[in-house]
């Protein structure tokens, strides 16, 4: 999901800075990335500009920002016209919430920054 540590979706460049989508506005991100040398990291993988990837990768369009409430999976789960077949939340960095980062995201919950995603398997019954 969005709002984890690495929601983002650019795990090469980011682990030492968790919630970097989040803290940090896509200009600051590129600023941070030419700073640390991970625009030429970032070259050198993928052959595109640094400011092209971020912003593709943080791009609306790409992404959809939804926390796991705005799914309405309890109210899907209660549709008579399905089974359940397998239903798993998971989470990821607990370990990395720390005072600095619960400061700067406050308008989160803090569970909200560790849901990393869900499967859900159904059956459509008839």
């Amino acid at each position: 999901l969005y709002h984890s540590p690495f929601g983002h979706h650019m795990f090469d460049y980011f682990q030492q800075y968790p919630w970097i989508h989040l803290r940090m506005s896509v200009d600051k991100i590129i600023e941070y990335v030419k700073k640390k040398g991970i625009d030429i990291q970032i070259q050198a993988r993928l052959g595109m500009q640094c400011e092209d990837y971020i912003q593709g990768m943080l791009n609306p369009d790409h992404i959809n920002g939804l926390l796991l409430k705005d799914y309405r999976l309890k109210e899907f789960r209660a549709n008579g016209g399905i089974k359940i077949l397998n239903y798993h939340i998971s989470y990821e960095g607990h370990e990395l919430l720390n005072r600095e980062v619960l400061s700067e995201l406050r308008r989160l919950k803090p569970k909200q920054l560790i849901e990393h995603g869900f499967e859900l398997a159904f059956q459509r019954l008839r």
